[in-house]
């Protein structure tokens, strides 16, 4: 059936820009003091937490519904975590994959931290949520799907500024309020722990190069510095001396950073706010010599540091172009505590080159592991060698059906779409099935037991089998101007009736009868007996009042808007009928600001009635009908939205239990 297109230190934790596998977020709570006495009341609720935590959960693969907002890598580069504007998280396995699926969603909201770890059979996740509260789990991997373990939490009682998942996922180093740096196990047991008095550190920056042990730098306030911390054999200690950062704003993530091999940090400043010159400070982490030079971006914006390596920085200066700054050319910091002179400052010449999907929003938002990038773009990512002008995009596959079906439980859809017959099994994690399309823009679709019933908008209908789309038999019903409106009604073991009308007013409904294998006489509905066939829709120029009134409902009882009734729909049972409405009616209106015709689109209103009792369900205003079907059991009721996707929703309060957006992931 088709119908016509209708705390301000405690800020430090949260940084402007990610960096390495981690991501802060978003500004986290300010943090309460900590005493000893609170101590236990956390211990033991994280000892509660532990023991009620491992609950399973399987996992569903699908793409964000909205835009995403940010992206963590894992050290590695190959996999990430993302959260949407909705505050959504999905994990995907391998973004370079040859054939990308579609990543998993986690039963997490609103983060504003996530570290993400390779692990044996699957990954370690952590998160930080607004509360300060942390939540660490496992993602289990198998033929049969993926789940979510969780591992441990840690109660808002001692909140969080950073969570660090160790690559390969067996520890994870956290930095709480309370300032103590602590190293779990995944069971949430207490391995390492620095806390000292008179050790503050506000921010981690921590790096994983590969085959080696981890590089870990406290940043501490008042003045700024950097504190080297060790952690060897299970054992956190710091080391060494704190290496003094000169910097003309608070620590963040992009202005302080640490190179991927924990050999150096570099600090950017800039002695004109709104200026291309900056300054870039090098420190070297083991002998704490410092250095300095400077450079100019094609662009005022502050630029995006993405550290490479021990000899260099890479710049993303916001204007589609990057340009890296080698540190060959610095001269040492001038001795004591002196400011070293601007004139005098070396600078690193500028070579610019293309950076993929660059720009100046994007920029605070691309992260870099693993000599990989990965940049937010619409529903997906971009992913790319960190220094190419193009890159992989993987993004949602569109999805625009025109016609839908559900079986008999409504546990499977049926779509129509111009490329395909989509078959969604939304109850397990199964892989959409693609049958072949109707050969013109598809009118209705019906499940009818083992089979398909598919019929086209020139009135070409076949039966065909639900398994790989062969053909079982065809008919042809005369459409003259084109279908108004079509139906379906489902019979026992199979059989069924479809109910099409033409927009041609003298055109009387047409009703094809599916019997069996094959189709029976095509018979036409006299104008006195339409309204045995709602599914047929109301009759053209025909008042919304009569038409209801001869349906059996009481059009002054049922409180429906006082709105022409475009289409009505019964359940198999007879017992609910859902009934079409225009909501508003397009138009336009001149937007003095522009100087331009804004036109409106036609919006619409669903309302499900017990038909029976003459009693409204709900309501609900979509953008745009192009389809509605109801389950052979008439427990579920679907329809198209043309402005947002595929719905199926529970027929008596309207809760929606399945959406489809669209067909997967697609990559170019």
């Amino acid at each position: 059936m088709n119908r016509i297109a209708i705390a301000v230190l405690a800020t430090l934790a949260s940084a402007c820009a990610t960096q390495s596998s981690e991501s802060s977020i978003a500004v986290s709570a300010e943090a309460p003091a900590a005493d000893a006495s609170s101590e236990a009341a956390v211990q033991e609720a994280m000892v509660e937490q532990a023991e009620a935590a491992h609950v399973e959960i399987a996992l569903k693969a699908s793409m964000h519904p909205v835009d995403v907002r940010e992206v963590v890598l894992d050290p590695a580069g190959k996999s990430a975590l993302t959260i949407d504007d909705e505050g959504g998280v999905r994990l995907w396995s391998d973004l370079h994959a040859e054939d990308v699926e579609e990543p998993w969603a986690l039963p997490i909201r609103e983060p504003v931290w996530m570290s993400l770890a390779q692990a044996d059979n699957g990954f370690v996740a952590a998160f930080i949520d607004t509360a300060g509260a942390a939540t660490v789990g496992r993602v289990a991997l198998s033929d049969d799907g993926a789940r979510w373990i969780p591992s441990f939490e840690i109660p808002p009682m001692r909140p969080m500024f950073e969570l660090h998942v160790m690559d390969g996922g067996q520890r994870v180093l956290g930095l709480g309020v309370d300032h103590r740096i602590t190293l779990w196990d995944t069971d949430g047991q207490t391995v390492a722990e620095i806390d000292q008095a008179g050790f503050v550190p506000w921010q981690l920056r921590v790096s994983q190069p590969k085959g080696e042990a981890p590089k870990i730098l406290a940043v501490l306030a008042g003045p700024v510095s950097v504190q080297p911390i060790e952690l060897n054999n299970d054992a956190l200690a710091v080391t060494g001396e704190p290496r003094a950062v000169a910097l003309d704003r608070g620590p963040n993530r992009n202005d302080l950073a640490m190179s991927p091999d924990g050999k150096v940090v570099t600090a950017l400043r800039r002695p004109k706010a709104r200026g291309k010159r900056f300054e870039l400070e090098i420190i070297d982490i083991a002998s704490g010599e410092r250095k300095i030079m400077a450079a100019e971006s094609d662009e005022r914006m502050r630029p995006r540091v993405h550290p490479i390596d021990s000899t260099k920085v890479m710049m993303e200066s916001g204007s589609g172009s990057a340009f890296y700054v080698d540190f060959e050319v610095a001269q040492p910091w001038p001795p004591a505590d002196g400011e070293p002179d601007r004139e005098a400052i070396p600078e690193s010449p500028m070579s610019l080159f293309s950076l993929a999907a660059s720009s100046r929003q994007s920029r605070v938002h691309s992260v870099i592991a693993g000599g990989y990038r990965a940049v937010p773009v619409d529903r997906g990512l971009l992913v790319a060698k960190y220094d190419q002008a193009s890159g992989r995009s993987i993004a949602a596959q569109t999805f625009s059906p025109t016609a839908l079906a559900l079986d008999e439980s409504g546990e499977r859809v049926a779509w129509g779409t111009n490329d395909a017959i989509v078959i969604d099994s939304f109850a397990s994690t199964a892989a959409l099935k693609k049958l072949p399309p109707a050969e013109g823009s598809t009118e209705l679709l019906a499940f009818a037991g083992d089979k398909i019933v598919v019929v086209d908008t020139s009135g070409r209908s076949s039966l065909r089998s639900a398994e790989d789309g062969s053909v079982v038999a065809t008919a042809k019903i005369d459409t003259s101007w084109g279908p108004a409106s079509s139906g379906w009604r489902p019979g026992e073991g199979g059989a069924g009736h479809i109910a099409l009308s033409t927009t041609k007013p003298s055109d009387p409904a047409r009703i094809l009868p599916v019997v069996g294998d094959g189709f029976g006489e095509l018979v036409e509905v006299p104008r006195g007996e339409r309204a045995t066939w709602p599914e047929a829709g109301k009759p053209r120029k025909q008042e919304s009042r009569v038409w209801l009134e001869q349906l059996g409902m009481d059009y002054d009882a049922s409180g429906m808007r006082k709105a022409e009734v475009l289409f009505t729909e019964p359940d198999p049972s007879g017992r609910l009928i859902a009934v079409v409405q225009k909501a508003s009616s397009g138009g336009g209106f001149w937007d003095n600001s522009r100087e331009v015709w804004v036109e409106l689109e036609d919006r619409f209103v669903v309302t499900m009635f017990d038909w029976k009792a003459n009693k409204r369900l709900w309501t609900r205003e979509i953008e745009g009908l192009r389809d509605m079907a109801w389950s052979g059991d008439g427990s579920r009721f679907g329809f198209i939205d043309a402005g947002a996707g595929g719905f199926v929703c529970n027929a008596e309060d309207g809760a929606i239990l399945h959406e489809r957006r669209d067909l997967g992931v697609g990559v170019r």
